[in-house]
């Protein structure tokens, strides 16, 4: 026996989803906003940081294609960013390098700040097939309509 009903739980899994996405959205937009020219700065900086001490910069990658990235990622700070905004614009960029150990992380300030904001999170642990979905975990432990499945 299936605890839902196919299609009519994906479509309504999709849509909280959503909902759920632009209030993150809305709640990040009051995070502190860093000036362009300071961004600017802490990208060519790490540019020349990588090209003098990364030891696998251009293995996996050609040079002309990371100057590429390198110059969309300037291209992609067009104003203000919070820190978790210019943290997606690093993080493409060092994925190009295509290296395990080279990751982005904020400073501990702003650790401590997004650790303490509560990110909105679904609810529910879906199981989804091609025709039905079945709940396997709900955040709402008292919840008596949407059960997880055995």
């Amino acid at each position: 026996m299936r605890c839902a009903h196919g299609y009519k739980l994906v479509l309504v899994f999709c849509c909280l989803i959503f909902g759920v996405s632009v209030i993150a959205q809305k709640k990040l937009a009051d995070a502190p906003k860093i000036a362009p020219a300071l961004l600017i700065k802490d990208l060519q900086t790490l540019q020349k940081v990588i090209e003098q001490n990364h030891p696998s910069t251009y293995w996996y990658t050609p040079k002309d294609s990371m100057d590429f990235y390198f110059s969309s990622a300037l291209a992609s700070v067009k104003d203000s960013m919070s820190a978790w905004a210019f943290k997606n614009v690093v993080a493409t960029y060092l994925a190009n390098i295509k290296c395990g150990h080279t990751s982005v992380h904020f400073s501990p300030k702003l650790t401590k700040w997004y650790a303490s904001y509560r990110f909105p999170q679904f609810p529910l642990q879906l199981k989804i097939w091609k025709d039905s979905a079945v709940v396997i975990g709900n955040l709402f432990t008292k919840d008596s309509i949407l059960i997880k499945c055995l």
